[in-house]
């Protein structure tokens, strides 16, 4: 098993931004041989083989080259964005209490020059991201975060640098919200001369779990991103309902999504794969969370596994478990919907995510709907299928659940039946909510940027028909705003951004 790249000081992201255009985009393309590269340890330094050069590094602050074009050369910038972003001496503490707030007097109300700084670059940053959306990052975006990681560390803004780290360690839907929204409270209070302690944060701190957490596997989702980023996030979640969630995702294709999943997660000596750890029991005697719920990873970490599967005793916000019966699967825009009528009657389709989509994941919807009438339990986040299992199958492990795009579909019985798209999908509208349908196209428009909604507008319009007829004004507004500013050529990113933040709030109501 290979060395894993070790985690970097944010400060490094300047000496790539300086770089010149192309060697930036040479970056890029050598980001996406990821895999080809050979990684190993020598002594307290890590070795990068990339080609014929060798990227040594040394320590979080420290990462050279051996090529001709040393330091400023591609091989180091690739290298560094790569590697994740490690946490400042500042946000580690000794123990798992959290810092206090930090005091804001009145005198304090507005941010100084420093904080402003950091702050509009945040803004241009992220609204760039929301624009481009997070499966097209490059060498050049994944730069500037870390560039904003840095500023806002250094000027004390301590809930958009953990926001802003969060985003770049595990971009997603709910890290890019949590950081717009983080930049635009910061924004709007330092507008109105209002700021306080919540804008301004409390350091992010890695903590130490000296008692026992136990934690229940909620699904594992695939990672693939059109930057050349692969990999399994699995979700796991406590007693109390709190998320955690440890993640392999490196530069990679389609064909290392497999590899991340079969292989052991790196949870100390414990072997359990990501498949393992989404469906079973994990209990933690010694291990590092961040303030975000992110496991540590490494040798550190003291973990065993329940021997039997086990459902965990509450689901994390915004996931839930949707028991029906199979009617079949219709077509839905890029992809393929499972139909199922639930327990209470209702009519309702869903959707597996664009990686699960891009890996085969309608492979699995096409063998479940060709039995009609067969009880399936879907979990589901925003519309879109987390997990799927057949009670009633007498396949082999069916009870523990399929995670679309991970795993392989049961053997077929039958041809796929296709749902009626008449009287069906005028029903499954109907047991649809307003925050589901927000929810959907937040969610797509986080992976696909502004691209997605302007190649959507027929099927935004009809949402916004349909929230406005079913009591919604409010909500049709604001999708009809997003649908406004993605297509206008003459609107801003940042306009988008606050257009595509107001949708991705109102949808995580639901």
């Amino acid at each position: 098993m290979s060395t894993e790249l070790p985690a970097l000081d944010p400060v490094l992201a300047a000496s790539i931004a300086a770089l010149p255009a192309r060697l930036v985009q040479r970056a890029t393309k050598l980001l996406a041989q990821r895999p080809e590269w050979q990684v190993s340890s020598s002594g307290e330094s890590t070795l990068v083989v990339i080609g014929k050069a060798t990227v040594t590094v040394s320590s979080p602050q420290d990462v050279s080259c051996d090529c001709l074009l040393a330091p400023e050369c591609a091989h180091r910038a690739a290298v560094i964005s790569a590697s994740p972003v490690a946490e400042s001496v500042a946000e580690v503490a000794a123990d798992h209490t959290v810092a206090a707030e930090v005091a804001v007097s009145d005198s304090d109300a507005y941010l100084n020059e420093s904080q402003c700084s950091a702050m509009e670059f945040a803004i241009s940053t992220v609204a760039a991201v929301v624009s481009i959306g997070l499966g097209e990052l490059t060498v050049a975006e994944r730069t500037r975060l870390m560039q904003a990681v840095h500023l806002a560390r250094n000027a004390g803004l301590h809930r958009l640098a953990g926001a802003l780290t969060a985003m770049y360690g595990t971009p997603s839907s709910d890290t890019l919200r949590d950081a717009a929204l983080a930049v635009h409270e910061l924004q709007r209070a330092h507008r109105e001369g209002s700021v306080t302690a919540h804008e301004i944060g409390v350091a992010r701190r890695a903590f130490t779990v000296t008692t026992g957490l136990r934690l229940h596997g909620v699904c594992c989702e695939p990672v693939l991103t059109g930057s050349g980023y692969a990999g399994v996030v699995t979700t796991l979640v406590d007693d109390e309902g709190r998320t955690y969630s440890v993640n392999t995702v490196r530069p990679g294709a389609a064909d290392d999504v497999p590899t991340a999943y079969q292989t052991p997660a790196g949870l100390g000596d414990l072997l359990a794969t990501h498949a393992q750890l989404g469906r079973g029991q994990l209990l933690l005697t010694s291990a590092t969370v961040s303030a975000e719920g992110r496991l540590g990873t490494g040798r550190s970490v003291r973990a065993s596994m329940s021997s039997k599967p086990a459902e965990p005793p509450r689901l994390p916000e915004g996931i839930s478990d949707v028991t029906g019966t199979v009617n079949g699967v219709r077509p839905q825009g890029d992809t393929a919907a499972l139909v199922v009528t639930t327990e209470s009657g209702s009519i309702r389709s869903f959707t597996p995510t664009a990686a699960a989509t891009e890996l085969g994941a309608l492979r699995l919807l096409r063998v479940v709907a060709a039995r009609p009438g067969t009880t399936v339990r879907l979990r589901v986040r925003a519309g879109e299928i987390l997990a799927l299992t057949l009670p009633d199958s007498e396949e082999p492990d069916s009870e523990e659940g399929l995670f679309p795009g991970l795993d392989q579909p049961p053997a077929s019985s039958g041809r796929a039946v296709l749902a009626d798209s008449g009287e069906a999908a005028e029903a499954m509208y109907a047991a649809i909510t307003p925050d589901e349908i927000l929810g959907r196209w937040a969610l797509r428009a986080a992976t696909a940027g502004r691209r997605l909604v302007r190649r959507s507008i027929g099927a935004i319009d009809d949402d916004v028909r349909w929230l406005g007829e079913h009591g919604s004004p409010h909500r049709a507004e604001l999708l009809s705003r997003l649908r406004e500013v993605g297509y206008s050529q003459s609107a801003s990113d940042a306009e988008f951004a606050t257009a595509w933040l107001a949708v991705a709030l109102a949808g995580s109501l639901q």
